[in-house]
């Protein structure tokens, strides 16, 4: 019996999976300086207006990655049941091999350990608040 019956564990498994990955990625643009403002090109030649707006697209690109980034660190740090809490840690913020997770947790069988890690992404699921992770079942009729 699935402790979440009306979620798709296998898709929200996959959907927090996918983020925590990119969370090295989120971490280094949520620390690189948005917004450097750079003089325009002034060559003297004609040229079509641009209706872009780097400067901004890279301000709000530079928040998005703060706030995946904090809130990822939240949702790990919220989840009160030390073990999903650790496999989540070390896993996706320190970058630690599922191996030297296991042997952290005194030696957890490789069974055990991937269904703590299932139920620590669906944890984190229910946690984080930027985006919907979880995935629900649809009703069959």
């Amino acid at each position: 019996m699935s402790f979440w019956p009306e979620v798709d564990e296998e898709q929200t498994i996959k959907n927090v999976d996918g983020l925590l990955k990119n969370y090295p990625h989120y971490r280094m643009r949520a620390k690189r300086e948005a917004g450097l403002l750079r003089s325009p090109s002034m060559d003297g030649m004609p040229k079509a207006d641009s209706y872009d707006n780097r400067v901004e697209e890279e301000y709000v690109s530079h928040v998005e990655a703060q706030q995946v980034e904090l809130n990822c660190r939240y949702a790990i740090e919220s989840i009160e049941d030390n073990e999903l809490r650790t496999i989540l840690h070390d896993k996706y913020l320190r970058g630690d091999t599922n191996e030297a997770i296991m042997i952290k947790l005194n030696n957890m069988p490789k069974e055990t350990y991937r269904r703590r890690w299932h139920n620590a992404c669906l944890t984190f699921a229910e946690i984080y608040g930027i985006q919907e992770l979880q995935v629900f079942k649809t009703a069959k009729t």
